[in-house]
């Protein structure tokens, strides 16, 4: 499953609100919203998870994310 932001180069994290039994996943950054599945949220909990990795490794100096210019 394959969730998508609705620009290419968004970098927001996906969200829920989880006082819903089922709400969609949202991105905090470009609003794009994929209803609530298994599968959708398996796949927004691991590009959050990835993301937060990215994070990690560019603090450390081990990744360079580019710029937004």
């Amino acid at each position: 499953m394959c969730i998508e932001h609705l620009t290419p180069d968004c970098t927001g994290r996906w969200e829920r609100d989880f006082s819903r039994t089922r709400g969609p996943w949202r991105c905090g950054v470009c609003a794009a919203e994929h209803p609530e599945t298994p599968l959708t949220g398996i796949a927004a909990v691991r590009e959050n998870l990835l993301g937060t990795l990215l994070r990690i490794l560019e603090m450390d100096g081990r990744a360079r994310i580019l710029d937004k210019e």
